[in-house]
């Protein structure tokens, strides 16, 4: 009944009232379209976007819910894209990148929210594109083998851009994905790669093959990590405290560069070449006889 549906929803703008529909999308457009003008909010269920799935689950079919969706879009309509989780039949890691991908570029529902209804992955690009470089380089100094990572991270990593994002970047391989810093610390990973599915408050979906890719990589940084580094600099007295449990030094062994803020005024003020040319020019000046020139000398030139 297009037709009321379109007339309560009328009354309730003009008395002043938010309105909104909650459907599943699976109607004929003319259903739809007569509320439009009338409508604030879409509450819609996507559950799949094979074709061939969705018949065989609900007899129906996922191209009219899906056109539905685009035209709600291209309608200006504010949706909240809806994925009842439904084991054997979309509560998988492909099914629900499938669902997601098409809400983001489809539909833009990037724009509000997506709701997280699975395990975010972990993603092993940057912990084998750091460990190449790593092994590649080991005689040169630790700041130049950092920086070569870095590009070596950012030539070959995977990119990609939703639709219609106005800040793009993203720091994996995929939606919400988790990179591991194996530089820092592997004990962790070792230890708990193969649990990370079943923590309940901070789980990780981890891909058979990236539990095998972690466990080949993690053996070769044993000893060379930030960690390792740091408590092989800790006195007998140290290590005792450390034992008791009562004091805690982990945080900032394995994520303290995280507390460093990038001086993003002076990058815009002077740009990628201006900073380029100050460093030039900071080189030119330094003594490399004296010991903390020597020092400053492999920072500038990474």
């Amino acid at each position: 009944q297009p037709e009321i549906a379109a007339a309560l929803l009328k009354r309730g703008r003009e008395a002043g009232i938010h309105t909104a529909v909650e459907s599943c999308l699976h109607t004929p457009w003319s259903y739809i379209a007569p509320s439009l003008p009338w409508l604030d909010l879409m509450l819609a269920d996507l559950k799949h976007v094979d074709e061939v799935r969705f018949k065989q689950w609900t007899d129906g079919s996922a191209k009219r819910v899906m056109d539905n969706f685009r035209r709600l879009a291209a309608a200006g309509t504010a949706i909240t894209v809806r994925v009842p989780l439904i084991p054997e039949f979309n509560a998988d890691r492909a099914s629900i990148r499938a669902i997601t991908d098409f809400a983001a570029d489809d539909v833009g529902a990037h724009k509000n929210a997506l709701i997280h209804i699975v395990k975010p992955p972990v993603c092993t690009e940057r912990a084998q594109h750091y460990t190449e470089t790593y092994q590649q380089h080991q005689d040169k100094p630790l700041p130049v083998r950092r920086a070569l990572a870095l590009a070596n991270h950012l030539a070959n990593r995977t990119i990609w851009i939703k639709n219609d994002e106005l800040i793009i970047g993203n720091q994996a391989s995929e939606l919400r994905a988790a990179p591991i810093f194996p530089e820092y610390t592997v004990s962790w990973i070792e230890s708990e790669i193969d649990e990370l599915a079943d923590r309940p408050g901070a789980g990780f979906a981890v891909s058979e093959e990236n539990k095998a890719i972690l466990h080949k990589l993690c053996p070769w940084w044993r000893g060379q990590t930030v960690q390792d580094r740091c408590y092989g600099m800790f006195t007998d007295e140290q290590k005792a405290l450390l034992a008791t449990g009562i004091i805690k030094a982990e945080g900032n062994m394995t994520s303290g560069d995280a507390h460093l803020a990038v001086n993003f005024p002076l990058l815009l003020e002077k740009g990628l070449d201006g900073l380029r040319e100050k460093v030039a020019e900071r080189r030119t000046r330094l003594q490399l006889t004296d010991w903390d020139d020597l020092h400053k000398e492999q920072f500038l030139k990474a």
